[in-house]
């Protein structure tokens, strides 16, 4: 499998990469590494950012939330918003693909629409969306260490 140069990131990847420990932290901070140094072309929707804030505030840790978002955004290369026909395939979507959950929907419905087919993401739905491959943040930092 090749991760293409311009991919999805999901907001679990910047999630684990602040977070403590754990058998994802090194894979994700080494993908934000790989967009930090450009290697990797990031695109995220508005909705990223929402979940980044949400998970954050949840917790009472709007700071680290904050962090994540203004982090994010400014390595990200193309934010797209999310705009009426996303609404209506994102419904689509939740038709197809059983137990999709309406944020993913989203973040398919906003990839399908710019042409994007990698996602990288620990959230295993996504390989259940036709068009879209998910790319588990072990191996892509394992494609992207050579």
């Amino acid at each position: 499998m090749i991760v293409p140069d311009h991919v999805f990131i999901d907001a679990n990847v910047p999630i684990y990469a602040s977070g403590p420990p754990s058998p994802l932290w090194e894979p994700c901070v080494r993908v934000m590494h790989a967009i930090g140094q450009q290697r990797l072309l990031a695109a995220i929707d508005v909705e990223v950012l929402q979940e980044l804030l949400h998970f954050a505030y949840r917790r009472q840790q709007l700071d680290r939330g904050l962090r994540m978002a203004n982090g994010l955004l400014a390595l990200a290369g193309t934010v797209f918003p999310f705009e009426p026909p996303d609404a209506v395939a994102m419904m689509d979507l939740m038709q197809q693909v059983p137990g999709l959950s309406a944020r993913d929907a989203i973040h398919a419905a906003v990839m399908l629409r710019h042409g994007l087919t990698h996602i990288i993401t620990a959230d295993r739905d996504f390989a259940r969306v036709p068009g879209l491959t998910a790319v588990d943040p072990v191996t892509a930092a394992s494609l992207l260490a050579k």
